[in-house]
């Protein structure tokens, strides 16, 4: 969550400095090209956040939410909780 909340700040400032520059400036490009790609790893991320939660929610038995046909992280998965 830190790391997203890290991006989002730099696409802040990305768009910032967007708004400062001229279309046809050299800068303009760079600040596209680079909150472009910001963008679509925050998308990224969230999808992970998104699949993470859809799995935790749909696993069947074992502790904590943990399938029990994988006994080591059962248990690994246990002790992080505690």
């Amino acid at each position: 969550m830190d790391s997203r909340k890290m991006l989002c700040d730099q696409l802040r400032a990305i768009e910032s400095k967007i708004e400062g520059c001229q279309q046809n400036d050299e800068s303009y490009d760079m600040y596209v090209n680079e909150m472009n790609s910001l963008t679509e790893t925050i998308q990224s991320q969230t999808q992970q956040i998104s699949d993470a939660g859809v799995r935790s929610s749909t696993d069947a038995g074992g502790c904590c939410g943990v399938a029990a046909s994988d006994p080591d992280c059962q248990i690994l998965s246990c002790r992080l909780v505690q």
